[in-house]
């Protein structure tokens, strides 16, 4: 009984989100913008003689909520260097 109810949850769990997307999330974008500020603060604190300009800041918080900005998305997995 436990493997069965098992097995159930797995399929759920595993190939309904592929046919229904919507139930999928990801990270929002007040999240990227966060995680980005956060970034910038343990750089700047791991690495004194680095330093990021704190002008930079707002540029690099900026591009972090507008990467899935069309037409931005269609190169978020760009590999620039095997050019594809």
């Amino acid at each position: 009984m436990f493997l069965k109810k098992t097995l159930v949850w797995l399929f759920l769990g595993t190939f309904v989100p592929m046919f229904f997307p919507v139930l999928v999330s990801a990270y929002e974008i007040g999240t990227h913008a966060y995680l980005t500020n956060e970034s910038f603060d343990l750089f700047n604190k791991n690495f004194s003689s680095q330093k990021i300009s704190p002008e930079l800041r707002d540029f690099l918080v900026d591009g972090a909520r507008r990467e899935d900005d069309v037409p931005r998305w269609m190169n978020h997995f760009y590999d620039p260097v095997n050019e594809r």
